[in-house]
């Protein structure tokens, strides 16, 4: 399987990257999210830079990480921090819409 090149549009910046072919539609899909994410919170909230716009997707996506890999390996022990994490981007949802 040949990897190819494919550019990744992020707030107006341009980022190359070398991904196989069936990488791609995930790549893509990622690319949307993100660029729809950042735009509702352009909708929402204001702000200084877009920096502030990427770390705020940047840290919903990341929680959105932590639960998984928390549900992962649902033991019992991390039932309450699951919990606590879903209320925690509940809010993050809330306040986007």
């Amino acid at each position: 399987m040949a990897d190819n090149i494919i550019s990744i549009n992020i707030l107006g910046r341009v980022y190359p990257l070398n991904v196989s072919e069936e990488n791609k539609p995930v790549i893509l899909a990622a690319q949307k999210k993100l660029n729809e994410l950042i735009e509702r919170y352009r909708a929402t909230y204001a702000y200084k830079d877009d920096k502030d716009l990427l770390a705020m997707s940047a840290i919903q996506f990341a929680i959105k990480t932590v639960i998984f890999d928390a549900s992962q390996g649902s033991s019992e022990t991390n039932l309450p921090v699951l919990e606590k994490l879903i209320e925690i981007e509940k809010l993050f949802e809330d306040n986007i819409k």
